[in-house]
């Protein structure tokens, strides 16, 4: 995780992420700050270990804290590093930053360059990934290209499964992980902001395999970041499902009970990041294997 050092309201990334909302009032570094370290000392108490790169310098990275768009590892611990669409957010892979990841984990895909020749593919934003089955689940967007998403299946030997995604105004979803989550044994899913019904079968189809429980959530609860949860489970521990004050108290009380079946729901609000930067839990926290 990355703390929000620098946090603020970005325009450039505004232009396509229609989840963030312009701060109307001062003191949101400060807020953000403080509901940054309530998740930490959320996880931590939970018995997940945080590591945690603390930005030491005065880049304008407004968005740093969704770390998750710029590097992922996988379960094998190759690590990824990607090209982003905004140029105001390349700045957040710090060299520091990505010497410290390699050191810990050697074996780098870096896709960075593609930025180059205007392709990009926003980590786990974009890529949505079934480990057990070894499927990705991709929302092709101006954040994410589809060529990319099946280079990154050639190296990982995930097969692709690409889509497009409305919400309710008829804008582009940006981010794959605001409108879905693939979990262990559960998924949740905004089917109806798919925009074709071939599309719809064919995600809910691969949701499916290993009788998976799909929880489905509507427009309303996308854009209260329902499906931006994370299941993360400490060493020797039970699973846990990680999701923003928001987005639990947006869930029915049936699809409470249906996820907690899955794991301990473990909530917080981060309501001035979700707002300003238009991001939630998913979004913050990188898994490191």
């Amino acid at each position: 995780m990355i703390p929000p050092v620098h946090f603020g309201w970005n325009p450039e990334t505004s232009e396509d992420n229609f989840f963030q909302q312009r701060p109307s009032s001062p003191g949101i570094q400060s807020a953000a700050g403080m509901e940054y370290r309530r998740l930490v000392a959320l996880l931590t108490s939970a018995g997940i270990e945080v590591l945690q790169l603390v930005p030491e310098d005065n880049l304008a990275t407004a968005d740093e804290v969704f770390a998750d768009n710029w590097f992922s590892v996988q379960p094998d611990q190759t690590l990824f590093i990607y090209p982003l669409k905004n140029v105001s957010r390349r700045l957040e892979r710090r060299p520091a930053f990505i010497q410290a990841l390699k050191r810990r984990y050697p074996k780098v895909m870096d896709m960075s360059p593609y930025e180059n020749r205007g392709l990009f593919l926003e980590g786990t934003g974009s890529l949505v990934a079934d480990h057990r089955n070894k499927q990705v689940f991709v929302s092709l967007s101006g954040r994410t290209s589809g060529n990319l998403a099946h280079e990154w299946s050639r190296i990982t030997g995930y097969e692709v499964i690409p889509f497009a995604s409305e919400d309710v105004n008829g804008n582009t979803v940006y981010h794959t992980n605001v409108m879905m989550y693939a979990g262990e044994n559960f998924a949740v899913v905004c089917r109806d902001a798919i925009t074709t019904l071939a599309s719809k079968e064919r995600v809910m189809d691969a949701l499916r395999l290993g009788n998976r429980d799909i929880i489905e959530i509507s427009m309303k609860q996308m854009h209260a970041f329902c499906a931006n949860c994370i299941e993360l489970r400490p060493v020797g521990g039970e699973n846990l499902l990680i999701m923003s004050e928001t987005a639990f108290a947006s869930f029915t009380p049936d699809q409470r009970e249906r996820l907690s079946a899955h794991g301990n729901i473990l909530h917080t609000d981060i309501s001035t990041l979700e707002a300003c930067g238009g991001g939630s839990v998913r979004c913050m926290i990188t898994e490191l294997y």
